[in-house]
């Protein structure tokens, strides 16, 4: 909708980051304060997708946490309306775990919390991000924060009259059919852990109707069984967090959170201390390595980089 170099507004055009069902999403400089923003633009901009838009973005203007990107304004420039985000210069937690396989339980659970923390803030507010997965958490050195809370789904309903939304991969069982609730963000929340610990997704069909049956058959919510390193105390919260029915699963972001500040409290388990040992025994060299992410050297035997906590890749 916008070229490159063009002013909105306040906002010049640098580039553009993607298009996708919902809008296009550039990255934009604001001339008056000398800040990067991320703008996104809805493809509806009809009477109706215009007050969706507007609806949400009062919802979620009110949401301050260090763990979900800010939303800055909503503008129109022209007849067309658009909403102004926080500008993260990180990458989605999808490409680290793509690029880097099965990631060390602690590194996964320090990302985990922080992502539960930004729910736990939006729930506390009656607030359900309902489409929670790996692509829309955004990693930044060593902050992670949630995006696309609300705005994305909204718009959505709208364009295609539907009351099923989000990406499949990450749905609860009661998602799937039509019923959204904040335990439906913890049962995503897990799907994220799951894959941050194993490299790959508890199920995935490319059919929605196969896929729904594997998820409401629950079958395969232990990350231990794909990776042996996951400790049984993570591999249980992980299998609670996946549970089919919301009675099983954990009541809200918080109690989830809770348990994983518990364990991780008591430092690297069993499993990643021998590991450890054994990379020693064997004589390793024990040259410092550069990090993937900040490139400043990482001792060969670190799980995760001293300087800002990506996991060994």
């Amino acid at each position: 909708m916008f070229l490159l170099g063009q002013r909105v507004g306040n906002y010049e055009i640098q580039r553009n980051l993607g298009k996708g069902t919902f809008g296009v999403v550039y990255l934009v400089r604001d001339v008056l304060l000398d800040l990067n923003r991320a703008i996104k633009v809805p493809h509806d901009q009809s009477a109706a997708g215009r007050e969706a838009l507007l609806r949400e973005s009062r919802l979620l203007a009110a949401l301050e946490h260090p763990n979900i990107v800010r939303l800055v304004a909503c503008d129109e420039q022209r007849g067309t309306l658009f909403v102004v985000l926080e500008w993260v210069d990180g990458q989605p937690l999808s490409r680290m775990v793509d690029s880097g396989g099965p990631m060390a339980p602690l590194a996964a659970m320090r990302i985990a919390r922080q992502v539960l923390a930004g729910l736990d803030h939006a729930h506390r507010r009656r607030l359900v991000h309902g489409d929670l997965s790996a692509e829309n958490i955004l990693v930044a050195g060593e902050t992670a924060k949630i995006t696309d809370f609300g705005i994305a789904r909204a718009v959505q309903i709208r364009e295609h009259d539907a009351s099923v939304m989000g990406n499949p991969y990450y749905m609860a069982p009661e998602h799937f059919a039509g019923e959204v609730v904040f335990a439906s963000d913890v049962y995503s929340a897990g799907v994220v852990l799951y894959e941050m610990l194993t490299g790959a997704l508890p199920y995935r069909d490319p059919d929605p109707e196969r896929q729904r049956r594997l998820v409401e058959d629950g079958g395969n919510a232990s990350p231990r069984r794909r990776n042996p390193r996951v400790p049984s105390d993570l591999d249980e919260i992980v299998a609670r967090a996946l549970a089919v029915r919301v009675a099983d699963r954990y009541p809200s972001a918080e109690a989830l959170l809770s348990d994983l500040t518990e364990i991780a409290s008591f430092g690297p388990g069993a499993d990643e201390l021998e590991a450890a040992r054994a990379r020693v025994r064997q004589g390793r060299p024990r040259r410092p390595a550069p990090c993937w992410n900040c490139r400043r050297p990482r001792h060969p035997d670190a799980l995760v980089c001293a300087h800002c906590g990506a996991p060994r890749n």
